[in-house]
């Protein structure tokens, strides 16, 4: 159940940060745009105050009121709608902890104990007011509102005494698409009412009335032209009215013919009209590429953005190639016999094909499932608990585990700086650490290079979105669109990604409660008894993470089976079984904080099948399966001479 609990510093801190570098930008050229969204923002404000007053008055499971709370609510959602996409923009803490945020527990920021957040704001009012009529809780909904007014009232003030460029306004609108493809259409927005279509056509109606402010700057600076560019929203806007319907809704063909369409061409009304970007303005790196053209383009994300290397090293070309040859370097271990690449196949997207890889000298398993690697460096968390906040961390756990590399960096220099070759590799890598190269930093610097280095986004179905080619098999269309709608598989794996990195920042990664069992026999289920996150980082052992585990992607899993953390799950078939019967919960057991709906998503065999298909067409591996023709000589250590590339086992 979604209650109140009030906490405004620290978002209140960050917005006068962010207001206060606002101050900097380039002048808006129309002073008409932003007294515009105040306006529009004191109404939606008004309207949360209207609705508080009319839930205030709720009786309990009354299901006519219900209804009418239904009606009230959808209205008050489509205010939102037409100023969301600058709100958000202006300050997304805000919005994501108080005003639009995931109606899920999450624990206090810096909080000196385990203090647990109750949820709050839109998503909670929705999945409260779309309830069953036996769950609905009017005392609960009224809480909600009355929060959702005093956090608005406050926040109206704090965007008064900012402003917002051309420049912002731009990105705040293709960061708007992004969250309309990925979070409104999929119903993660809303995940009572499934109303994202109509908030996906406000939002896009209230962008393009904005847009008019600049039309003479488009008109004048631009080859777009203002008429085809508003006559693209209005289209766009038109195919999401005309076809309401949230299971049969085309999501491909809308991104490809509308989403798509828009984001380039605000980027070329950006670029032509001499309108700075991001980066000229700010210097610090930044995941999102605002330069990018299309959503499933390689260059979407900024790949550095996501390593702790300094830029000078990320452009020395030595280093990826020294991270590959420790990465296939079995000296690394304690017993010389196990590399990176046991665990991590090239040939299987860097997995392993085993429920869980086999441990040092044979004794027994790794306590996971091997995850695939390609794509692995867009995360801001890693293991599958989530207990390492880079890469370069998450090599020194397998450095150090009894079960996997039982060494030490220590005893890695000492092997390694026997070597004249491998000296050289690191001297031509790291110039600025001088006649003593090797060092636990620049061990794992290399490695997080090479692995920072195994990104693919060129499958079949990227190809399709970019419009580089037509070809694309029905059912994997059909799979594509129930993966981004019915099957809710898109709420968690969000696009391009299709992991838990949440747009449109892709900076923070969810982890999911799904209630995996032991064993693949759904008939006779118990659940596996790995509390995942809530045993990762100190920070965060806390009850609402027990069996939680890190949303991964779904690229290139056609290589990557068995599945799940525990490798409970031998093919993507069953995979589906499991999610279509509602998780764990859904199954029977007693699971308080499951993240995953317990309802049945009520897939057919011919539905299912096409989902399995779609995460197929997602396969890229194209010059990611090589491994190293030769590792380096060790001069002085001869037994080490006959190691196998890769490892033994």
């Amino acid at each position: 159940m979604c209650v109140r609990k009030i906490s405004l510093g620290m978002s209140v801190c960050m917005f006068i940060v962010v207001a206060a570098l606002f101050s900097f930008q380039t002048a808006m050229p129309s002073d008409k745009a932003y007294p515009a969204y105040l306006k529009q923002l004191d109404e939606f404000t008004q309207a949360v105050t209207d609705f508080r007053s009319v839930v205030s008055v709720a009786k309990k499971h009354n299901r006519k009121e219900q209804l009418k709370f239904q009606q009230r609510y959808l209205q008050l959602r489509e205010k939102y709608a037409t100023v969301e996409w600058l709100f958000e923009y202006m300050d997304p803490e805000a919005s994501k902890n108080y005003i639009n945020g995931a109606p899920l527990p999450h624990l206090l920021f810096n909080s000196a104990n385990l203090e647990v957040v109750e949820p709050e704001g839109l998503q909670c009012i929705d999945e409260l007011v779309f309830a069953p009529a036996e769950e609905f809780d009017p005392q609960a909904l009224n809480l909600l509102a009355q929060s959702l007014e005093t956090k608005m009232k406050e926040y109206t003030v704090l965007q008064r005494h900012s402003q917002a460029s051309v420049r912002m306004m731009i990105e705040a609108m293709r960061f708007q698409l992004i969250k309309i493809f990925t979070l409104k259409i999929t119903g993660f927005d809303t995940p009572g009412s499934l109303n994202g279509l109509k908030d996906a056509a406000a939002s896009l109606s209230a962008m393009n009335t904005y847009l008019m402010h600049y039309d003479p700057l488009i008109s004048k600076h631009t080859k777009v032209g203002s008429a085809l560019v508003h006559a693209e929203f209005k289209k766009a806007e038109a195919y999401l009215r005309t076809h309401p319907d949230f299971d049969s809704f085309d999501r491909i063909y809308f991104y490809r013919q509308h989403v798509s369409v828009l984001y380039e061409m605000l980027y070329h009304i950006q670029a032509q009209s001499g309108v700075e970007f991001y980066d000229e303005v700010i210097k610090t790196p930044t995941t999102f590429n605002y330069r990018s053209k299309n959503i499933f383009a390689a260059d979407f994300l900024n790949r550095s953005a996501y390593q702790n290397i300094p830029a000078a090293l990320q452009q020395n070309k030595s280093l990826s190639a020294l991270g590959e040859l420790l990465f296939f370097d079995p000296v690394l271990s304690d017993n010389g016999l196990r590399s990176c690449a046991s665990c991590h196949h090239p040939d299987m997207a860097f997995s392993d094909g085993k429920a869980k890889s086999i441990a040092t000298d044979f004794n027994g398993t790794v306590k996971r499932n091997a995850p695939g690697l390609i794509n692995a460096v867009f995360s801001d968390r890693f293991f599958y608990d989530l207990r390492t906040n880079s890469l370069e961390d998450q090599i020194d756990h397998v450095v150090s585990s009894d079960h996997e590399f039982h060494s030490s960096f220590i005893m890695i220099e000492q092997r390694l700086s026997l070597s004249t070759e491998y000296i050289d590799l690191f001297k031509n890598a790291f110039p600025m650490l001088g006649k003593n190269p090797i060092n636990k930093y620049s061990i794992s610097t290399a490695i997080s290079s090479y692995v920072g280095s195994l990104v693919a986004f060129d499958s079949p179905f990227d190809r399709y979105m970019r419009k580089e080619t037509e070809t694309l098999s029905p059912e994997v269309l059909h799979g594509a669109n129930l993966f981004l709608g019915k099957a809710k598989c898109g709420t968690c794996h969000f696009a391009p990604l299709f992991n838990g990195m949440v747009p449109p920042y892709y900076k923070e990664n969810e982890s999911e409660v799904l209630g995996v069992t032991t064993i693949d026999d759904f008939l006779h289920p118990a659940l596996d008894d790995d509390l995942g996150r809530s045993k990762g980082q100190l920070k965060e052992q806390a009850d609402i993470y027990n069996h939680s585990f890190k949303t991964p992607t779904v690229r290139n899993v056609a290589f990557t089976a068995p599945y799940m953390h525990n490798g409970a799950y031998k093919d993507l078939a069953t995979v589906v079984s499991f999610y279509n019967a509602g998780g764990g919960k859904g199954l029977g057991l007693d699971i308080p904080n499951q993240t995953l709906p317990e309802d049945s998503l009520g897939l057919s065999e011919v539905e299912m099948k096409a989902l399995v298909s779609f995460m197929q067409s997602l396969s890229d591996t194209t010059g990611l399966n090589k491994r190293p023709a030769r590792l380096p000589r060790m001069d002085k250590q001869e037994k080490f001479n006959t190691r196998l590339i890769g490892g033994e086992y």
